[in-house]
């Protein structure tokens, strides 16, 4: 009877290596076909230029903001616990971002009728 020959290493060592070396090529034509892209399309560089905070009368979670221009509309929303009423302020604000910064703006932005 003929020996059988031995694996030079377990099932999964054998598996492991075998997707090591397809998630290698893989990574490198994935690189290759970025870098082609790059050259045709361009690229535009994301990263985060800064951190800021917005400040508001309530306490309040940020609900949504829409740009216009420079400017900014933040909605809030906010539980207000002893007003009888609801007042554009508490729940809107409209900032204009300069120097990476936020500056509190008043409300003349909003104070359409129909909007009101």
């Amino acid at each position: 009877m003929e020996p059988t020959p031995q694996l030079e290493g377990g099932t999964y060592e054998i598996l492991r290596s075998r997707l090591q070396k397809s998630g290698a090529d893989l990574q490198a034509r994935l690189s290759t076909l970025n870098t082609e892209r790059k050259a045709v399309f361009g690229a535009i560089d994301t990263r985060l230029l800064g951190t800021g905070r917005i400040t508001t009368i309530n306490n309040c979670v940020p609900w949504d903001m829409v740009p216009v221009g420079t400017n900014f509309i933040f909605g809030f929303n906010v539980v207000i616990g002893l007003k009888t009423e609801t007042e554009l302020s508490d729940v809107f604000g409209v900032y204009n971002y300069a120097n990476r910064e936020f500056q509190p703006l008043d409300l003349s932005l909003l104070e359409n009728p129909q909007f009101l």
